[in-house]
């Protein structure tokens, strides 16, 4: 019995890797079968190498070369508590990772995985903005409205005096520091204005941008392609996302600074000091990376709890790239190689998977992105016919007719307007409806029966269909999901 149980499990994954089939090209691989508890997730251009922060206080080194864990570094030690607001920053140049853990900063050597210092501190900070090739690092918290200073991380720890606040800063919500031109910016999103550093902490300028909201116009809620708009604005295709998150980001690379607004995002250049282009409509989002004048939007596609990655190219005002990577809780960017690395959610009885995703071929795959749709459809209907269950075999009665109608709406070459929302509603209120009423057939939490791991796939499956329709390209257009065959 156990050898049949193990065998379907394997089953099992073999369908989940075959299946995700994206826009880009995908690599998933299962990382580890026991929750990993990872707070944060950092890539290392000098080492090639991921490091995994947990919340219980452990650095784990993970070797992309060798595909497997190859260090794991203690900071807490036996007794340490969970920490759930650890947070960490890199200096690349120096291959320095500042780790923020239980009140104390720990700054690691990641050439050799050695703590060269420890930093006591009143408490964990919400941001470590690092000065580039220096030993000095800012230390922001939202909730007391402060700026830290460290001149030298590596010096003797136990002094009192060892962290200078700035007195000037009264609500600060992100700090940003510009390594090629060597300036700090600090953002009071509250008062409207960006205070301009230089790297000794002396404000050079101060940017009032409360007109630059003023002259936003309200938010167009009709969408007749991807990307709209002119040279003052870009207007992204409603991509649905129910994470509130406004994240702030810089990229170094073109020196442009984005502050997220209620319906805008504001682009602001750190060579002129002026606002250029704002993006109107951009998903609340999970991770927000830009670099080299792309941006890489992670948001959670519709309310499936499975996330889309989304690549905008804001010189051309195109949205380049989609694709659904699946429950995602980390992400982390590799520059050189056009890589991106995501660690997907724990959940229970499955294992922890890194996904990586290869950039280095942009371009919009429409048929490609809706073929994991297909095929996806294909694995519901073949566990529909493969299970004997009673009792599955009667939830497979209720959804089979929803099943069908998709598979007919799919092959149909009609361009229906109502096709996308249709498809979206066979999932939602028929499917979805018979799987949240079914009784599951899983006697225990470690049920590994057929038809406990056909019922958890089918929920799988159906999640991430809807995901998918979620994110659909030109939404409220002709053009759907219906429109390649």
């Amino acid at each position: 019995m156990n050898k049949i149980a193990i065998l379907f499990f394997t089953i099992l994954v073999f369908f989940i890797n075959c299946n995700f089939v994206n826009a880009m090209p995908l690599n998933r691989m299962v990382l580890s079968e026991e929750h990993l508890l990872v707070s944060d997730l950092i890539y290392n251009a000098q080492n090639k190498n991921l490091y995994l922060v947990t919340s219980n206080g452990i650095l784990i080194v993970f070797d992309l070369s060798k595909k497997k864990i190859i260090q794991k570094i203690d900071l807490g030690g036996r007794n340490a508590l969970y920490d759930h607001g650890v947070i960490s920053a890199t200096d690349d140049e120096k291959s320095i990772l500042y780790v923020s853990f239980n009140r104390t900063l720990y700054v690691v050597d990641m050439l050799t995985n050695t703590v060269k210092n420890k930093i006591y501190l009143i408490e964990n900070p919400d941001k470590i903005i690092v000065k580039t090739g220096s030993s000095k690092i800012w230390l922001l918290d939202t909730s007391l409205g402060v700026l830290g200073s460290v001149d030298d991380v590596l010096s003797n720890s136990s002094k009192k005096d060892s962290i200078k606040y700035l007195k000037f800063v009264k609500r600060p919500q992100e700090v940003f520091f510009d390594s090629k031109l060597s300036r700090l910016y600090l953002i009071d999103s509250k008062a409207k204005f960006i205070y301009i550093l230089n790297g000794n902490d002396k404000i050079i300028s101060t940017i009032d941008y409360r007109e630059e909201i003023k002259n936003i116009e309200s938010m167009n809620k009709v969408f007749n392609s991807v990307v709209d708009g002119n040279d003052s604005e870009i207007v992204i295709s409603q991509l649905k996302s129910f994470n509130k998150e406004k994240l702030f980001a810089l990229d170094e690379e073109s020196h442009k600074l984005y502050i997220p607004l209620n319906e805008s995002t504001l682009v602001f250049n750190l060579i002129t000091n002026a606002f250029e282009k704002r993006f109107k409509n951009l998903p609340p989002s999970k991770k927000l990376i830009v670099s080299g004048g792309k941006i890489y939007l992670l948001f959670e596609a519709g309310n499936t709890g499975n996330h889309a990655l989304a690549v905008i190219d804001e010189s051309r005002g195109k949205l380049i790239d989609l694709t659904v990577l699946g429950n995602i809780k980390n992400i982390a960017l590799d520059k050189e190689n056009r890589k991106i690395f995501a660690l997907t959610e724990y959940i229970k009885l499955k294992p922890e998977y890194l996904i990586t995703a290869d950039l280095s071929e942009n371009f919009l795959n429409k048929k490609s992105f809706l073929n994991q749709f297909d095929k996806l459809i294909v694995e519901l209907d073949q566990l529909i016919v493969s299970n004997k269950d009673i009792r599955m075999l009667k939830l497979y009665k209720n959804i089979s007719p929803a099943i069908e109608k998709i598979k007919l709406i799919r092959k149909s070459k009609e361009k229906d307007l109502s096709c996308t929302p249709l498809i979206g509603n066979y999932i939602k209120d028929d499917i979805k409806h018979y799987i949240k009423r079914f009784i599951t057939p899983c006697v225990s939490g470690d049920d590994s029966t057929k038809p406990c791991l056909d019922y958890y796939r089918v929920k799988d499956l159906v999640l991430f269909l809807e995901a998918i329709v979620a994110v659909d390209f030109n939404q409220n257009n002709v053009s759907d999901i219906c429109e390649i065959k």
